[in-house]
């Protein structure tokens, strides 16, 4: 696939957090685990976590989400990366903010239900902050930016 499907909105932070979660799934997971070398970046069945690099309390990140056919091309330009393995029950997912809420944007359909891996960049947090430190009353919209791209693997 020469351009992955792919949805993007701003979505507020809660509690310095946000998720993309499969729409079918059973909601949230408290076994979310950490992804190796990215703190940042937690997983388990049908969910993502992504938190903040910002201490900003209110603020609203871009979020883009990708499916891939297959791993795509190391997209350079990220401050921070992270990979993780994940099981999708429904193969749609939306972008949410950490407390649960309205999806924002438009639901992707990343493939059938399975196995996906999932490659997380975020950059930008420190931007935010430091917008904050010349604005305390600022409320940052897409200053601090993800990106997610899925594809499927086996088992």
């Amino acid at each position: 696939m020469t351009h992955p499907r792919s949805t993007e909105a701003e979505v507020v932070i809660d509690e310095g957090r946000l998720t993309v979660e499969d729409l079918a799934g059973g909601g949230w997971a408290v076994a979310a685990g950490p992804s190796a070398g990215a703190p940042w970046l937690l997983t388990a069945d049908d969910i993502v976590i992504l938190a903040s690099a910002s201490d900003a309390l209110l603020q609203y990140p871009a979020v883009r989400v990708e499916a891939w056919d297959r791993a795509p091309a190391a997209d350079e330009g990220w401050t921070e990366t992270g990979e993780a393995v994940l099981r999708l029950s429904g193969g749609t997912v939306g972008i949410l903010p950490f407390g649960g809420g309205e999806v924002a944007g438009e639901p992707l359909v990343v493939g059938p239900p399975g196995r996906y891996a999932v490659r997380a960049h975020r950059t930008g947090g420190e931007r935010v902050d430091a917008l904050l430190r010349d604005d305390p009353e600022a409320v940052p919209h897409g200053v601090e930016r993800f990106l997610l791209q899925f594809w499927p693997v086996a088992g």
